[in-house]
C-alpha cells in the first residue's frame, strides 16, 4: 500500500477521535464540505455511497449542465424522429405520453440516432443526456437540447469512479483494461457516476424511458441501479457488445420485474436493443 493510503487512514483516525471527544461538530464539517470545491480524488477512492450528499453536490455543481433556452440547432430539423426504432415502439407502448422524463446514456451528439429527441421536441418531455466522450459532448452542447446534460459516464460500480475511456465516435466505451497504465492515443480519463446519484442530484426518482447504449457496459450499469428506489417504467438496452451475453441482460431485468417485449435490430448494426417494460404497466 502506498503512502497516500496510510496518510488517509491516519487523518481518518484523528478525525474520528476529535468527533468522539466533541472537539469538532459533524454538522459544521459536513456543511463546509458541501460548500467546498468537489474533490474527485476523495469520492473516487472512498467507495462512497451513491446517495451521499457530497457526491450529489459534486454532480450538481460540476457536471450537471442546464437545459438550453435557445432555439434548436439541428443538422436535420425536418427529420422528426432519428431513432432506429426504439423510440417509435416506446411511444406506442406509452400511448404518446406527454410531459414524461427520459434518461439517454450514450447520447452521442444529441441528434444522430437519438432515442429521445422526438419525445422532447413533440411531446414536451424533459430529461437528462449523458455522454462520456468529450468530443461528442461538445457537439451535443451545440444542439441546444431542452434537457439537462452530463459530460460523464455511468458507473459500473455503486459509487463514483474515474475510468479510461476509448473515444470512437459512436462506438466509444470504457476501456477493458483499467490497470494502472498510461493513457493511449484515442483514450481519455473520464469521470463516472452511478445513475442513481445523477437522478438524486436532479431530485428525480421516476423515469418514463431509459435509453442505455454504452458499448458493452450495459449490464454493469444495470447492476448498480436500486430498482426499489427509482421507478423506471421502460428501457431500451443495447445487447450486442455485452461480454456476459444478451441472455444475462434479459435475465437480470426479468428478475427485477420487467418483460422483454421486443428486440429492435437494424441490418447495419445501428440498433441491437432489448425493449423492456415494467410488468405492472402491462396489466
Amino acid at each position: 500500500m502506498n503512502k497516500k493510503f496510510y496518510f488517509l487512514i491516519a487523518i481518518s483516525a484523528v478525525f474520528m477521535l476529535l468527533l468522539n471527544l466533541n472537539i469538532i461538530d459533524l454538522n459544521m464539517v459536513t456543511s463546509k464540505l458541501l460548500k467546498s470545491e468537489c474533490n474527485l480524488d476523495l469520492i473516487n477512492n472512498a467507495n462512497i455511497l451513491m446517495n451521499d450528499q457530497y457526491v450529489l453536490e459534486c454532480i450538481r455543481n460540476g457536471f450537471l449542465n442546464a437545459k438550453s433556452n435557445d432555439a434548436y440547432n439541428l443538422n436535420a430539423p425536418n427529420l422528426k424522429n432519428p431513432s432506429m426504432g426504439q423510440a417509435q415502439l416506446l411511444i406506442q407502448i406509452l400511448k404518446n405520453k406527454k410531459k414524461g422524463f427520459f434518461v439517454e446514456c450514450g447520447a452521442l451528439d444529441g441528434e444522430t440516432r437519438s432515442n429521445t429527441l422526438y419525445m422532447e421536441r413533440f411531446l414536451g418531455w424533459e430529461g437528462v443526456l449523458i455522454e462520456a466522450d468529450p468530443s461528442n459532448y461538445r457537439e451535443l452542447e451545440t444542439k441546444n437540447r431542452k434537457a439537462w446534460s452530463v459530460p460523464a459516464c455511468l458507473s459500473i460500480k455503486p459509487y463514483p469512479s474515474k475510468v479510461t475511456f476509448e473515444m470512437r465516435r459512436n462506438q466509444g466505451r470504457i476501456a477493458k483494461n483499467q490497470d494502472n497504465r498510461s493513457v493511449k492515443r484515442g483514450e481519455v480519463q473520464v469521470q463516472c457516476f452511478p445513475l442513481y446519484s445523477i437522478l438524486l442530484a436532479l431530485n428525480q426518482t421516476v423515469v418514463d424511458y431509459f435509453s442505455l447504449d454504452v458499448e458493452g457496459a450495459e449490464l454493469g450499469v444495470l447492476r448498480t441501479i436500486p430498482f426499489d428506489k427509482i421507478d423506471i417504467k421502460t428501457l431500451s438496452v443495447e445487447f450486442i457488445h455485452s461480454a456476459e451475453g444478451k441472455a444475462a441482460i434479459r435475465e437480470h431485468m426479468e428478475d427485477r420485474g420487467y418483460k422483454m417485449v421486443q428486440e429492435i435490430t437494424h441490418p447495419d448494426w445501428l440498433a441491437n436493443d432489448f425493449i423492456f417494460v415494467k410488468e405492472s404497466l402491462l396489466v
